[in-house]
């Protein structure tokens, strides 16, 4: 069985690694300070949108879009920031604990009227609610009863 969660976290490391290539050290973690304000920034306004937009790939546009163009222009270390626009979508979006993206499937949920959730948003939706507080230690054999079980 495939640990996507593992797989998840050594994608991002390896994302951040990338964008420290090249760069002097002081730098590259100003980028990697302005990317975790972002998360902040843009979790805000996913949290005021979520229950006006029904889809999950809708929802990540109108926040990345918003952060792109309302945070990063005024940020104090904008002249250090130096990603274009899909590493940057890619850097606010999916990195992270829990990630935008796991926050906007949660805040979708949260809203039934919203409209369409995915399968895949569902399941691990269902996994974050009923696994992620008791732990790691059966991790294996929960996330195979959780697939076998999921709505």
């Amino acid at each position: 069985m495939r640990d996507e969660s593992g797989d998840r976290v050594r994608s991002a490391s390896n994302a951040k690694y990338a964008r420290y290539l090249g760069r002097n050290l002081p730098e590259a973690e100003r980028q990697e300070e302005l990317l975790k304000e972002a998360r902040v920034w843009a979790d805000v306004a996913l949290s005021e949108m979520a229950s006006q937009i029904g889809s999950a790939d809708e929802l990540k546009k109108r926040v990345v879009k918003q952060t792109w163009d309302n945070f990063v222009p005024t940020h104090r270390y904008r002249t250090d920031f130096k990603l274009g626009y899909l590493e940057f979508a890619s850097a606010l979006w999916e990195e992270g604990s829990p990630s935008l993206e796991d926050r906007a499937i949660v805040a979708l949920g949260n809203h039934p009227g919203s409209g369409t959730i995915r399968t895949e948003d569902r399941l691990t939706l269902s996994f974050m609610i009923c696994f992620l507080p008791c732990g790691f230690e059966n991790f294996s054999g929960m996330v195979a009863t959780q697939t076998k079980t999921a709505p």
